[in-house]
């Protein structure tokens, strides 16, 4: 009669690693039970996310808020698209701030040159483009020769 201290042990199988997934994940609203359900639907764990405990001041200045913000500058573009030789190039940009805007000003440079070269945009509406007032301002890079 075998006892238990000379019964021969099972057979080891190689160790096999769990496989693990770490998606990011962040709540937003309603539940807070996150279900991953994986290809022919045989398994669907699930986890409880947690929620921190501070969600925020809905409609109070969060710590990024400042006195006074840059102004906003957008529907940047240029004509023509692809200049000639000689063709200056005209700057468009819209650009709006609450407190008003004292001065808008272009910096350019050429690509080969470490320097940038300052070019006054106005409002003026007097380039052909949009009206005076309108928030579109527009300057103008010189014209280039061709380089031989």
């Amino acid at each position: 009669m075998a006892t238990a201290s000379t019964l021969p042990s099972p057979p080891r199988s190689p160790r096999i690693p769990t496989p693990r997934s770490r998606p990011r994940r962040a709540w937003l609203r309603g539940t807070r039970e996150l279900i991953l359900r994986l290809k022919g639907g045989y398994l669907e764990p699930f986890v409880t996310l947690t929620v921190p405990t501070n969600l925020g001041t809905p409609g109070a200045a969060n710590s990024r808020a400042v006195a006074n913000a840059g102004p906003a500058i957008s529907d940047v573009s240029h004509r023509p698209l692809l200049p000639p030789a000689g063709v200056p190039i005209r700057v468009f940009a819209r650009v709006s701030d609450p407190d008003g805007i004292g001065s808008v000003t272009l910096r350019w440079r050429l690509e080969a040159s470490g320097s940038f070269t300052n070019v006054a945009m106005h409002d003026d509406g007097l380039k052909r483009r949009h009206f005076p007032g309108d928030g579109v301002f527009t300057g103008s890079i010189p014209a280039k020769a061709r380089a031989r």
